[in-house]
C-alpha cells in the first residue's frame, strides 16, 4: 500500500533515521499534486491520524474550511512544484476536529529512479501561539490598567532613564513631550524634578537596592503647595536590567485635609472654652458675693453665667444640628404660615437687642408658605445676626422681601466688609470660615445649616458681595 515510498527509505538510511526517530518535526510525504503518501509516527503523535487514515487523500483535508474555500492547500502545492519549497503557517485540523497552529515547510524531491515526491516537515507551535496570545493579551490588560490608574507611573534604569510613562503621569506635572522614552529623569521640564530632596531620596533608593516610601513638598510656579507621597521599588531581577518603578500620588488634598481637620478640632475646642470658662470663673465670683452678701453683684454674676450658658447651649445644638445636616437626618414639620409676619417678627426680636443698626423691612410677598416655620426662623436669625456680627462699623441693615418665579425671596443686606469673589463659592460649605473673619466668635456652621434648611424646602441660596461694600444673603421657598 505505501510501496511508493518505501523504497525512498531503504535507499537513504540517513533520511530513514530522521524520519523514523524525528520527535518535534511531523513528516508527511505527498505526490507532485498533494496526494498523502505516508506520514511518521511523531505525525501521528501530533495530529492523531495514522498513515493508514491519510494515505490516497489529498492535503487539503487537513485545512480549515475557511482555508480550503480560499485554496490555500492547492496554492502551496503549486509554489511546491515552482519553486522546489514552500514555507507555510497555518492551522492543521487534527484526527478530532481541533484546529492546531502548526508551521511546516514543503520540500520538491526525486528519488533515483527520478519519480517526484514532496516532503513536508511540520512542527506544532500550538502552545507558542497560544502563550502569544495570552502575553498580547496580558500587555493589552497591563497598558489598559496603567492607563486607568490616577497615580502618576514612571519606570527608569538605574542611570535614571525613563523607560516607560503613564498618561496620569503627563498630566500630573503637565508635560506635553511626545515621549519620555530614554529622557533623564532630572532633565524633565517640571521644577519638581530638579528638587535637591527627590534627588536625594533617589540616590538612597539606588544605593539600597530596597524600597522605600517617602513624602515630598513642593510649591509650584503658581506659587500653590502640593504634597506628594511616592513609592520607588526594584523590578526585574537581572542585574543588567534592573529598573525601578515609581509611583506618585497628589496626596495635597488630604494632607490640606487633615490639616483643616486638625485647625478645625482647635478651632471648636477654643469656641467651647470661651463660655466654659466663663461660666466657670463667674460661679466662683458669684460664690464669693453669696460669702460677703453682696446680693447685687451676685445678680450680675448670675446674669452672666446665664449668658455664657446660653452661648454654649447654642454651640452644642449647632454642633448638633449640623451633624444631622451632614446627614440627611435634621427633622421637619411643615405648617402653612405667613412669611411676612415671621420675617417682621425675628427683625423685631433682634432690633431690641441691637442698638447699633437699624434693620429696616422693604416690600411684602403677601403670602403663606408651607415650610417648618421654626427652621425658616433659623435660617432667617441667622442671616440677621451675620448681618450684624460682619458690619459692626455700619449703622444699618436692609431686608427686602418679594416674590419671584413661585417663590418667596428673602433678602438680607448688610454694609460691611464684605466677601473676596474666589471665596463666595465656599461660604455655605461646612466649617468654612474666611481668613478675614476668624477672629469672630462662631463655628462656621451656621450658613452651612442654612443652605441644608432651604434645600430641605426645595428652595435655594445665594450670595452677592463686594469688598469693603457689603454682602447680600438671599434664600427662597417655593409658595
Amino acid at each position: 500500500m505505501f510501496d511508493d515510498f518505501e523504497p525512498v527509505l531503504d535507499n537513504s538510511p540517513l533520511f530513514a533515521s530522521i524520519y523514523k526517530n524525528a520527535t518535534a518535526n511531523a513528516l508527511q510525504v505527498m505526490d507532485q499534486h498533494g496526494y498523502i503518501l505516508h506520514v511518521n509516527e511523531a505525525f501521528t503523535h501530533e495530529f492523531g491520524y495514522t498513515k493508514e487514515d491519510l494515505y490516497g487523500k489529498h492535503c487539503k483535508v487537513l485545512f480549515t474550511e475557511e482555508d480550503r474555500s480560499s485554496q490555500m492547500p492547492e496554492m502551496e502545492i503549486e509554489k511546491v512544484n515552482q519553486n522546489f519549497s514552500a514555507v507555510d503557517r497555518n492551522y492543521v485540523v487534527d484526527k478530532n476536529g481541533n484546529c492546531i497552529w502548526a508551521t511546516g515547510e514543503s520540500v520538491l524531491t526525486k528519488n533515483s529512479e527520478g519519480k517526484i515526491f514532496i516532503i513536508k516537515f511540520i512542527q506544532n507551535i500550538h502552545e507558542q501561539k497560544l502563550l502569544e496570545k495570552f502575553l498580547k493579551e496580558s500587555n493589552e490588560f497591563s497598558e489598559s490598567v496603567v492607563k486607568s490608574i490616577t497615580d502618576a507611573l514612571i519606570v527608569f534604569d538605574t542611570g535614571l532613564r525613563i523607560s516607560k510613562v503613564n498618561n496620569a503621569f503627563y498630566n500630573l506635572f503637565n508635560l506635553h513631550e511626545e515621549t519620555l522614552e530614554g529622557v533623564h529623569l532630572f532633565e524633565l521640564k517640571n521644577d519638581f524634578f530638579h528638587s535637591d530632596e527627590l534627588k536625594q531620596q533617589l540616590q538612597k533608593v539606588l544605593e539600597n537596592e530596597a524600597p522605600a516610601q517617602f513624602q515630598l513638598e513642593w510649591k509650584n510656579a503658581d506659587g500653590f503647595t502640593r504634597y506628594f507621597s511616592i513609592k520607588a521599588s526594584f523590578i526585574d531581577g537581572k542585574l543588567v536590567n534592573k529598573r525601578v518603578l515609581m509611583v506618585v500620588t497628589d496626596v495635597s488634598d488630604k494632607v490640606q485635609s487633615e490639616q483643616q481637620r486638625d485647625d478645625l478640632i482647635a478651632f471648636v475646642i477654643h469656641e467651647l472654652r470661651n463660655p466654659l470658662s466663663n461660666i466657670y470663673l463667674c460661679n466662683m465670683l458669684l460664690e464669693q458675693s453669696i460669702e460677703e452678701g453682696d446680693k447685687e453683684s451676685g445678680y450680675e454674676y448670675l446674669k452672666k453665667s446665664n449668658t455664657a450658658t446660653e452661648r454654649l447651649k447654642s454651640l452644642i445644638q449647632e454642633l448638633y444640628d449640623a451633624t444631622k445636616a451632614g446627614s440627611g437626618k435634621l427633622q421637619f414639620s411643615s405648617a402653612r404660615f405667613n412669611i411676612d409676619e415671621l420675617v417682621k417678627e425675628v427683625v423685631d426680636n433682634i432690633q431690641l437687642g441691637d442698638a447699633e443698626h437699624v434693620i429696616r423691612i422693604e416690600g411684602q410677598a403677601n403670602t403663606d408658605v408651607l415650610a417648618d416655620r421654626g427652621r425658616i426662623q433659623q435660617v432667617m436669625n441667622n442671616f440677621l445676626l451675620n448681618a450684624i456680627k460682619y458690619s459692626p462699623g455700619a449703622t444699618k441693615v436692609d431686608v427686602k422681601i418679594y416674590t419671584e418665579n413661585g417663590s418667596v425671596v428673602v433678602a438680607v443686606t448688610d454694609y460691611g466688609q464684605g466677601i473676596p469673589e474666589e471665596k463666595i463659592p465656599h461660604v455655605f460649605e461646612r466649617y468654612y470660615r474666611a481668613h478675614e473673619t476668624k477672629k469672630i466668635e462662631g463655628l462656621g456652621l451656621g450658613l452651612f445649616l442654612c443652605k441644608k434648611i432651604i434645600d430641605a424646602h426645595n428652595g435655594r441660596v445665594w450670595i452677592k458681595s463686594k469688598v469693603n461694600e457689603g454682602s447680600t444673603f438671599y434664600f427662597s421657598v417655593p409658595v
